[in-house]
């Protein structure tokens, strides 16, 4: 799970916990071993999580394994592949979810298994793929499909977690001075996507984004250019007077910190989207066709800018029917123009280009 599918899933819990007033316990799925063992949780192998779990009170990670033997471990692998090749992990985990309703009843508890399809906004996997859930209103409501009883409650629009901010101001007191960073002094921008994951289909070309930072240098040059992330630019590397290449350089809190000082933040979806949406900040999203905006933005928050070529959005992973053309029929005039008009007065909300 990336840093976007951790800030949305805390955000989804946080809301089911205000609602429910119960404790998520976040468990792997058990395997068949385990339910011999009278264990709704799973007990065959770690996963890895995000220290932001650890900052809420309201989640409980049991993330504890037992010894098991060979024939165990190979009778667990079996068990679980012939649900899979039936399609049946979903009824399987639909049912632990529905019994665990019974089982943690005292203990007022709510479980949730990390590697179940049923608590992610994919909706099942599928030839290599994801297919969305995305007939839902936004990403928080496909995760909320995953808990049982089935909720009333819903989110009209995809809404942020809540970060610690008692974390930020600890920690991270002298970082703008540090790097010489004046608050609202400099834009954040993020000009890069997981392309492991998610191939092209998110990313603007590097040429429209040194084209659009040049506008912003030529007119602004009081404005540092300031990027943070964890993928290098390499040969494309963007040469200004007042760039700071922070790649690699800032662990989470830093960056969250460094963003909330910012004048604006300009990105793709992905995790700094939703960080720069935790920390409420004024952002310039450019769209791609991997999701759409409607399922997948902070609407009331950021000012997204689209270009509608009535996408499918079902599967991923897929070829652009427009081979990317949608995002990169965005020009950077147009980004430009956009970010002029935010400096004066920002709208958030998504902006349909044609």
């Amino acid at each position: 799970m990336g840093i976007g599918g951790t800030l949305v899933t805390i955000s989804a819990l946080q809301k089911i916990n205000k609602e429910t007033k119960k404790k998520i316990l976040i468990s792997m799925r058990p395997n068949i071993s385990d339910l011999f063992n009278f264990s709704l949780l799973g007990k065959s192998e770690k996963f890895n999580y995000s220290c932001l779990f650890k900052q809420h009170k309201f989640i409980v990670l049991y993330n504890r394994t037992i010894y098991k033997n060979t024939i165990t471990k190979s009778i667990d692998r079996f068990f679980i592949n012939i649900l899979y090749k039936f399609r049946l992990l979903e009824f399987y985990d639909y049912f632990l979810i529905s019994i665990s309703q019974i089982a943690f009843r005292k203990k007022n508890f709510l479980l949730m298994y990390i590697n179940s399809s049923r608590f992610s906004y994919g909706k099942e996997k599928k030839n290599g793929g994801i297919i969305w859930k995305n007939k839902e209103k936004n990403l928080l409501n496909a995760i909320f499909l995953g808990f049982k009883p089935k909720y009333t409650f819903s989110s009209n629009f995809l809404e942020p977690p809540s970060i610690p901010f008692k974390i930020l101001d600890k920690r991270k007191k002298s970082i703008l001075q540090t790097l010489n960073l004046v608050e609202n002094q400099y834009i954040v921008f993020e000009p890069m996507s997981n392309k492991k994951w998610f191939g092209g289909l998110r990313e603007w070309p590097m040429k429209n984004w040194n084209e659009l930072l040049k506008l912003i240098n030529k007119k602004y040059p009081f404005l540092r250019l300031v990027r943070i992330g964890t993928n290098l630019i390499s040969d494309k590397k963007l040469k200004f007077s007042n760039f700071l290449d922070l790649t690699g350089k800032t662990d989470f809190f830093d960056t969250l910190l460094i963003i909330k000082k910012s004048k604006m933040f300009i990105g793709l979806e992905g995790g700094m989207m939703h960080m720069s949406a935790s920390m409420k900040k004024n952002s310039l999203i450019i769209w791609g066709c991997l999701t759409s905006p409607s399922f997948a933005s902070y609407k009331k928050i950021h000012r997204v800018l689209y270009f509608n070529k009535s996408c499918n959005h079902d599967f991923f992973p897929k070829s652009c029917p427009e081979r990317s053309r949608c995002i990169n029929n965005i020009s950077p005039e147009i980004v430009f123009e956009e970010f002029e008009k935010s400096l004066k007065r920002f709208k958030s909300g998504i902006n349909y280009l044609n």
